[in-house]
Order: structure tokens, then sequence, then C-alpha cells
């Protein structure tokens, strides 16, 4: 940096000499017919030379205060790198000092080390020496085992055949037992299975038995039934009154299932031709049209209808009246009720006929939606 300023300084004061002397040239040149103009124009030029030289000097100071600062920042970075480098250095040192405190007790444990192996090595040469007399101590009772040996070799021969007669009769043995031993298995597992069926029997017997007498009491209702009905020759209604019970979905017969649990046709007409099942069917298809659940409604409504009618057929006296108003006929509170919020019309349809106790009087009120 500081060989370009002077370069340029120099460049410059160059540059102000040419110019001054081209000017002076000029100035000789020309012609004047009075000396006092070309001398006031010399002086003038001088004074231009003058300045010019004033303002290069402070040219100059200036560039020297900037290569004084440029030398003071290179001198503070110097600075800086050197106590880095110092820092570093000693951390160095210091970590160098703990390695050779390090290697010192390293050659310490490696000559404590070599002690024990030195120690290891005596050792070793004792033990060598005393497995050597080990050996021909060994060499000496193989000797008297060979002797003895062949004293005993007829002694061995008998008794290997006797071991291999008692090995046989253990085999056969241990066969055996394996044999008893999966046989009781066998019989446990079979016992088991025996209590177990026995019981499922029992428990089997049982139902049979309360199926047995619940079957005869259906069959004797039946009778009954079927000898009195049929003295009213009513059969056809009773079929009809099955068939619209058959023709309902799975939803409604299981909403009904506890009012008609048998779906056969002995089971129906022993539940059907109880009064408060009939009655429960017509308080449940009430309770459904509340609902908004109009399922099998109209189905519904002929059942409780051939019920009711069997019903009365079957009695001394007729019990029971059907109330079902007239389509167009103006709603009475007194024998209907309205589905919904209106409070007035014409009946538009009988959703539920209603049914009255003749000898008490009591209403059950007919449901039906109105016009307006």
């Amino acid at each position: 940096m500081e060989e370009d300023l002077k370069t340029e300084l120099n460049s410059i004061t160059q540059k102000n000499a040419e110019y001054f002397s081209q000017l002076s040239s000029k100035l000789e040149n020309i012609e004047i017919s009075s000396s006092d103009i070309k001398n006031i124009a010399k002086e003038e030029i001088n004074k231009l030379q003058s300045s010019i030289v004033q303002q290069n000097t402070g040219l100059r100071t200036d560039i020297s205060d900037s290569l004084n600062k440029v030398e003071s920042a290179i001198a503070q970075k110097f600075g800086a790198i050197e106590g880095l480098i110092n820092t570093q250095y000693s951390q160095l040192k210091g970590e160098n000092s703990s390695l050779q405190t390090e290697k010192a007790l390293l050659i310490q444990k490696n000559g404590k080390l070599e002690a024990e192996i030195e120690s290891l090595k005596r050792e070793l040469s004792t033990e060598k020496q005393n497995n050597t007399d080990k050996q021909s101590q060994i060499i000496q009772l193989n000797k008297d085992i060979s002797s003895e040996r062949a004293n005993s070799s007829k002694l061995s021969s008998d008794i290997g055949v006797y071991k291999a007669k008692i090995e046989n009769l253990n085999s056969q043995i241990i066969t055996e037992k394996q044999t008893c031993q999966n046989k009781n298995e066998e019989i446990n597992k079979l016992s088991s299975t025996i209590n177990e069926k026995n019981k499922e029997l029992e428990s089997t017997n049982t139902k049979k038995n309360e199926l047995q007498q619940e079957l005869e009491k259906l069959q004797n209702d039946y009778s009954s039934l079927n000898n009195f009905y049929k003295s009213l020759n009513i059969e056809d209604t009773l079929l009809a009154a099955f068939n619209e019970f058959s023709s309902f979905n799975e939803k409604t017969k299981a909403s009904l299932e506890t009012l008609f649990p048998h779906a056969s046709f002995l089971g129906f007409i022993s539940a059907g031709l109880r009064l408060s099942n009939i009655t429960s069917l017509w308080e449940t298809a009430k309770r459904n049209i509340f609902n908004n659940n109009l399922d099998d409604i109209d189905k519904i409504n002929r059942l409780f209808n051939l019920l009711m009618s069997i019903y009365n057929e079957g009695a001394k006296e007729i019990r029971f009246q059907i109330i079902s108003p007239e389509i167009g006929s103006e709603y009475d509170s007194s024998i209907s009720a309205i589905n919904d919020l209106k409070s007035s019309g014409t009946v538009k349809e009988v959703l539920l006929v209603g049914y009255k106790n003749i000898q008490d009087g009591n209403i059950h009120k007919a449901v039906i939606s109105v016009n307006e």
C-alpha cells in the first residue's frame, strides 16, 4: 500500500511539473507589447506553483499519517497473533509435561510387569520339572495297570456278560415303566373326559327334562285351546294371525320377543291368546308410533285386531270393543289421540286402533293423524 501511494504522489508531481513547463513555454512565446504584463503573468504563475507545492506537501502529510495508522494496525494484529501463539505454546507445554508424567508411570508399570513375567517364567520352569516327575510316575502306574489288567481279563469278560444282561433287563424295566406311565396318563385323560361328558350329559338331561316338561305343558295348552277354538270354528283366524306374525321383519320380531318367545305355531298360539300379551302388544305399537318407529305398524294393527277377535270369541260374552275412527270424521279427543302437535282436524289415517273394556268402560284411545 505504501509503494502505491508513493507512486501516485510521484505521478502527480511529475504531471504538475510538465504542466508548468508547458505553461511557461507558451507564455514566453507570446508576443506582448508591454513587459509589465508579462512580469505580472510570471508572478501569478509563481504563486500558483507555490500553492500547488503546498497542496502536495499537505497530501504527503496525509499519506504519511495513513501509512502510520496502517503500520499501527498491523503491529496490533501481530501483537494479538503473538499473544495467541504464546498461549497455545503454554498449553502445549503443559500437555507435554502431563504426557511426560504418564510416560514415566508407564515405564514404571512396564518394569513391574517384566518382573512379574520373570517370576512366572521361574514358576513355569518348576512346574515343568514337577510334570517330568509326574510323567515318570504315570508310566510306572500304567505298567502296574497293564499287569493288573492281564490278571483280571477273565473277570472282566465275565463281568461284561453279566453287565450286558443287567443293562438289557434295566432297558426292559424302563420301557415297561414308560408304557405304564403312558397308560396311566391315557387313563387319567379318559377319566377326565368321562367326567366332563357325564357333567354335560347330566346338564343335557336336565335341560331335556325341562324342555320335555315345557313341551308337554305347551301340548296340553295347545290341545285344550285347539279343542276349545275348534268348537268355535276359528281355526282360519288363528292361522291368519300366525301368518301375520310370521311376516314381521326380524327387527320387529326381536322387539316382541318377550311377548312371543317361541316362533312356532304352537308357541305363538300359547302366548298370543293371553290377554296380558294382547294388551302389551297394543302398548308396544303405541310406544313405537310416538317414537316415530312405524316399522310393520299396519301388520301389528291387523294382528292386534285378529287376537282381540279370537279372545272375544273365546269369552262367555264380548269384553272388548275395537275403536277405529272413520276416515274424514272430525277428531274426537274422547276416543282418539293425535300423534303430533295438532289439536284438531279431520281423521286422515288410523295408525293404531283403540279398544274399550265394556265391563268397566275404560278406553284405550286410537292413535290417528289428522288433516288441518
